[in-house]
């Protein structure tokens, strides 16, 4: 399919293409609305629309907290140098996933982020480096992850 709409897209054929799938629209997409209970929230390129977000990088850690306090633990990685915002994205009894706006070097603030976890006597699962995404701007502009 995405082959098909790739050839009309060449042959200048408008494509209306509806999806929950943010990587098959900035794969396929020139321009991208995000739309949010029947009104739209934004509407650019893909790269204008990433663009958008604090920062152009990501870390998304997974966090085994123990007992700490989530709104502490979530305020304290949110304060770390090269951090312009943090976001828990998911919660289970011992279990937190932590989406990290980045305005510095990624590979830098790992090193950051596992000292301040450890620091607050918890354990870092995972951690991924990622650059900004389409998701990420639906999650910015809505404040609730993809249904």
């Amino acid at each position: 399919m995405w082959e098909r709409i790739r050839e009309l897209r060449e042959q200048g054929v408008t494509i209306l293409l509806t999806t929950h799938d943010m990587d098959e629209a900035a794969a396929l997409c020139d321009r991208v609305g995000i739309m949010d209970h029947g009104r739209i929230l934004a509407l650019d390129t893909p790269g204008a629309l990433t663009r958008m977000l604090p920062g152009r990088s990501a870390l998304e850690v997974g966090i085994a907290i123990g007992g700490a306090d989530d709104a502490a633990l979530l305020e304290m990685l949110a304060s770390l140098d090269g951090v312009e915002r943090a976001e828990a994205t998911h919660a289970s009894p011992d279990q937190r996933r932590i989406h990290l706006y980045l305005t510095g070097d990624a590979p830098a603030t790992v090193a950051l982020v596992a000292k301040a976890v450890a620091g607050a006597h918890c354990t870092l699962t995972d951690i991924r480096i990622a650059s900004a995404s389409l998701e990420d701007v639906f999650i910015a502009l809505t404040g609730r992850t993809l249904r």
